[in-house]
């Protein structure tokens, strides 16, 4: 068991998409349907007109260095998620240079939706070097849809394009980290492959003796329970490594999804409904990749419902799967 106690996140920030296609405009233009839209709950998503990708993470972290009055020459690391590499040249070291952080170890790290994942990656580093500096994790992701059709494109949620960041700190913060689990399930690596590439793949091809068994993992009762028992894992483990109950989460910053969705996984956790939850907020712009978390943590410390004695639930889940779950105890009002 892991104890992230000297861990705090010092500072947030966002940057995300300067333009907003409300669900009324989309029913407007046959987009969408009043019915779809009632189901799903989603009020707008946002769009930035911004060719490259790496230029919102570089706002997003600008704006969450000066929340935590932490200068780019003082950072330690510069870890870049993203949801998919669509960059030849290294996406991290153009963020490092416009940011002038030319002092910090810079990576990129691909892990699906799962921002806490790559959380947990800079938390590692923290704990095993003496003295360290400050790390800032940022995630951005752009969609390929037109704006018209993000409205069709999904029955789970709303593509947005934004970008998230978060600085770790072993000093101060306005939070204390004090748990983060990640959990996994790699049988579910054939969600990430169009049906007809996983199948005519040579290890899961009809003349191989497991197709039955990959059929069956396949069955769509299997796969919601299989996913339902990752998130459980992560989130039950997390509670009980914080020694927190979930009736005693003050907030919880939740994925961006479309709401019978995300009701099912809130249930599933032992939340009744999404009164604690962000979803006001992730209606508002659509799912932002890796970013989700961040940007609803973001959420919450600029509005200034965060009080000293809280506790704030984060979980986020990446397709493959993996899920993520950290329990955060505020310690001051965030500032900014």
């Amino acid at each position: 068991m892991l104890q992230w106690g000297d861990i705090f996140i010092a500072g947030t920030g966002v940057r995300l998409g300067e333009l907003k296609m409300t669900a009324a405009e989309a029913i407007g233009i046959g987009c969408t349907s009043k019915d779809d839209v009632e189901h799903n709950g989603q009020v707008s998503t946002v769009i930035s007109l911004d060719d490259y990708t790496p230029d919102m993470a570089v706002v997003a972290s600008r704006n969450a260095l000066r929340a935590a009055k932490v200068t780019p020459e003082a950072l330690g690391a510069v870890i870049y998620g993203v949801l998919k590499n669509v960059d030849i040249n290294n996406s991290t070291s153009y963020i490092q240079r416009e940011l002038n952080a030319m002092n910090a170890f810079g990576v990129e790290v691909r892990a699906s939706c799962n921002g806490l994942a790559i959380v947990e990656i800079a938390c590692q580093r923290l704990r095993i070097q003496p003295r360290s500096r400050p790390i800032l994790v940022t995630c951005a992701h752009k969609w390929d849809e037109e704006p018209s059709e993000r409205w069709r494109a999904s029955k789970k949620e709303m593509p947005g394009d934004g970008a998230s960041a978060v600085i770790l700190s072993t000093k101060s913060g306005f939070a204390r980290l004090i748990s983060l689990v990640t959990t996994q399930d790699p049988k579910l690596a054939f969600l990430l492959a169009a049906p007809r590439e996983f199948d005519q793949h040579p290890a899961h091809s009809k003349k191989s003796a497991d197709h039955n068994r990959i059929q069956q993992e396949k069955s769509p009762a299997n796969v919601v329970q299989r996913k339902q028992a990752g998130l459980i894992r992560a989130v039950r483990q997390a509670l009980e490594e914080s020694c927190i109950s979930i009736e005693n989460i003050d907030h919880v910053v939740v994925p961006h999804l479309y709401s019978p969705l995300l009701i099912r996984e809130t249930l599933t956790v032992g939340l009744c409904d999404l009164s604690r939850t962000t979803f006001n907020f992730a209606r508002r712009v659509g799912h932002i990749g890796p970013g989700d978390a961040f940007a609803g943590l973001d959420y919450l410390a600029r509005r200034g419902v965060l009080k000293p004695g809280q506790k704030i639930m984060i979980y986020s889940v990446g397709i493959g799967f993996t899920w993520s779950c950290a329990v955060l105890e505020v310690l001051s009002r965030p500032t900014y």
